[in-house]
């Protein structure tokens, strides 16, 4: 049980959160979330530009965090299974329930924002995943993916000491099948057609820090830019 005071405390925080959420996207739309949920989807979300898309497709989207956060006059979300997607289906979003590495029930060109957040590192056949988000994607349509780093800070200090690497799986625990890093990320984007691949750090600093004090994103940022190759996570954008 939480004190007064405490309420208070975490009753201020989530105020400030709020508006400063508020403030970048014109929505308070994860103000359900937990602040490391919050911290999570932010990072993400301030990869992209701040504007409003015509159409939007999230691969692997859950319960679609991020995508009700992307201000579009379509948005449309894929994943593996029909329980996550109840959420976004009783908000009136469109959604499917398909193998994302198979051809996608979308014409050619149909978005011009795709989002594929914490999944290539799940699947199989990367290549088929890369270039059906390519193929749905409009001419100069973005794409942004996410992915865990390999090459994080922790790893770097645990390796050389003979211990297992973070994020790495030998026996499935989050299912990852998969690892980056930037150069990986960034050769296997263009090897499938992508332009202007830019690659960025997601958050150096951590997530219950920035959680605590909002006010720290751009710092965040910064570091993220000078040391992007060091984060847990790192983001692309890349152009068709």
């Amino acid at each position: 049980m939480m004190n007064v005071k405490e309420e208070k405390s975490h009753a201020n925080r989530d105020s400030k959160r709020a508006a400063f959420n508020k403030m970048r996207y014109g929505t308070v739309a994860t103000e359900d979330l937990s602040s490391a949920q919050w911290v999570f989807y932010k990072t993400r979300l301030d990869l992209l530009p701040s504007r409003t898309w015509q159409s939007v497709l999230e691969i692997g989207c859950g319960r679609g965090e991020l995508l009700k956060c992307v201000q579009a006059s379509r948005r449309v979300g894929v994943d593996l299974t029909t329980e996550p997607l109840k959420h976004l289906q009783a908000l009136g979003i469109e959604t499917y329930v398909c193998d994302v590495t198979q051809r996608l029930p979308f014409s050619d060109a149909s978005f011009d924002l795709l989002i594929c957040s914490e999944v290539i590192e799940h699947v199989f056949d990367t290549d088929a995943l890369l270039q059906e988000c390519y193929r749905c994607l409009q001419p100069g349509g973005l794409l942004l993916v996410t992915t865990p780093n390999v090459n994080n800070w922790r790893n770097r200090i645990l390796v050389p000491l003979g211990f297992y690497p973070i994020l790495l799986e030998h026996r499935p625990i989050y299912g990852h099948i998969r690892a980056y890093n930037a150069q990986r990320l960034r050769e296997q984007l263009t090897s499938c057609g992508f332009r202007d691949v830019r690659i960025r750090g997601l958050n150096l600093l951590p997530m219950k820090l920035l959680a605590r004090f909002p006010w720290l994103f751009p710092f965040n940022r910064l570091l993220a830019r000078w040391a992007g190759s060091l984060s847990a996570c790192i983001g692309a954008t890349a152009r068709r």
